[in-house]
C-alpha cells in the first residue's frame, strides 16, 4: 500500500508540495499520518491523501506558518479511494513553534460521495497547544498538550429507513500531561468525545 510519494519545491516565497502524503494535525488527535508518537489513542494505518500544498511564513525566521491545501482522501476513517469512495477537502491551518511551545488552528470542509452512495458534506475546526516548559525536575522534561475539535455538516452515510439524512454536530478533545527523561516516561491523557 503505497504512502509517501510526493515532489517538492521550495521557494523565496514558501513551499509546493504535490503528490501522496500523510496528513498530520497537532497531536494527532483528528488528523493523524500514523507516523508520529501516540499522545493518546491508536494511531492504525494513518491519514492518506493527494495533496497539493502551498506552505509559507509570512516572514523569514517567523514562528508563524500558513498552509493552504486541496486533498483527494486515498485512505482514513471515513474514505478508501481504492473501494470507490471519492473524497474531496480543502484545508487552512495556521501554526506558531517557537521555543518548545506550539499552537494552532486547522479548518478544513470536506465533500464525500461513497461507492454505496452515501455522501458528506461537513466543516471541521481542529486547535490544539503543546508547550514543554523549561524545567529542571529530576533531569527530566516536563510536557502538556491539548487538542479540541469540531464537526458541523450533514450525511446519509449514517442513513436508516426513518431519516435518509443525518445533521452531524460532533465535538471532542484530549489533554495530555506528562514528565520523561532517559529513563522514565509518565503521562496522563483525559479525553472527551
Amino acid at each position: 500500500d503505497p504512502r509517501w510519494l510526493y515532489l517538492e519545491w521550495q521557494s523565496p516565497w514558501g513551499t509546493l508540495r504535490a503528490g501522496q502524503m500523510g496528513s498530520q494535525w497537532g497531536t494527532g488527535m483528528f488528523v493523524n499520518d500514523g507516523n508520529q508518537e501516540s499522545l493518546f489513542g491508536d494511531h492504525l494505518y494513518g491519514d492518506i491523501v493527494e495533496r497539493i500544498a502551498f506552505a509559507t511564513r509570512p516572514r523569514e525566521r517567523s514562528p508563524w506558518l500558513v498552509v493552504v491545501a486541496g486533498d483527494l482522501v486515498y485512505r482514513d476513517r471515513a474514505a478508501r479511494l481504492t473501494e470507490g469512495d471519492v473524497a474531496l477537502q480543502g484545508v487552512l491551518a495556521v501554526a506558531y513553534d517557537r521555543g518548545g511551545n506550539q499552537a494552532g488552528l486547522y479548518a478544513a470542509y470536506r465533500s464525500q460521495r461513497n461507492a454505496d452512495g452515501g455522501d458528506l458534506g461537513a466543516a471541521v475546526l481542529d486547535a490544539f497547544f503543546r508547550t514543554e516548559p523549561p524545567s529542571r525536575a529530576a533531569g527530566g522534561q516536563v510536557f502538556f498538550a491539548a487538542e479540541v475539535a469540531t464537526v458541523l455538516g450533514t450525511t446519509s452515510l449514517t442513513r436508516t429507513t426513518v431519516e435518509p439524512r443525518q445533521d452531524l454536530v460532533q465535538g471532542g478533545g484530549i489533554a495530555v500531561a506528562g514528565f520523561r527523561n532517559e529513563r522514565l516516561s509518565l503521562s496522563i491523557e483525559a479525553g472527551w468525545a
